[in-house]
């Protein structure tokens, strides 16, 4: 029986490559996370989110894709429950700031701010208890993950109900 975690987590890593990144988003997909909990945020290449093939197959399938303008770095491409967060947050916030307000602590927040400045893509995944936890932690080093990292969760997820039961794929 997987254990409650008193403090909800997020799970979070980067990746070098958008294919990895998709590769992961469908393997979440799979393994029965709902859309709602996992958010992204790439920088934007310039298509933004309203070419219709530029954010399809995997990526097509996270919830509330937006672009998001970070102070000093421009513009980026964000989906999920972070999107909230950062659209809450002060407008002058570095990077680093932001990511540390989402939970990652902030040696982390630095460091991870430094690799997105270079082209690095965020993947955050919540878990309410630690089986969740385990298995997403497990799909993102599978999957190529750098520097993952999981703090307590402070943004708010659409959802109220937790991860979809763990059940077999049919």
């Amino acid at each position: 029986m997987a254990t409650k975690i008193s403090n909800p987590k997020c799970i979070f890593g980067l990746f070098e490559t958008r294919m990895d990144l998709e590769s992961v988003v469908d393997n979440l997909k799979a393994q029965g996370f709902r859309n709602s909990d996992v958010s992204i945020l790439i920088p934007d290449d310039g298509q933004g989110v309203g070419e219709s093939d530029h954010f399809g197959g995997a990526l097509g399938w996270l919830s509330d894709v937006q672009t998001v303008v970070v102070s000093n770095l421009g513009s980026f491409v964000a989906a999920g429950p972070i999107i909230n967060h950062m659209a809450s947050s002060e407008t002058e916030l570095s990077l680093a700031e932001m990511l540390a307000d989402c939970g990652i602590p902030k040696d982390e927040s630095k460091k991870y701010e430094a690799y997105i400045k270079e082209g690095a893509m965020l993947v955050s995944i919540y878990a309410d208890d630690s089986s969740w936890m385990n298995k997403a932690r497990l799909v993102m080093e599978s999957g190529g993950a750098k520097d993952v990292t999981s703090a307590p969760q402070k943004f708010i997820s659409p959802r109220r109900d937790g991860p979809m039961p763990i059940e077999p794929h049919v």
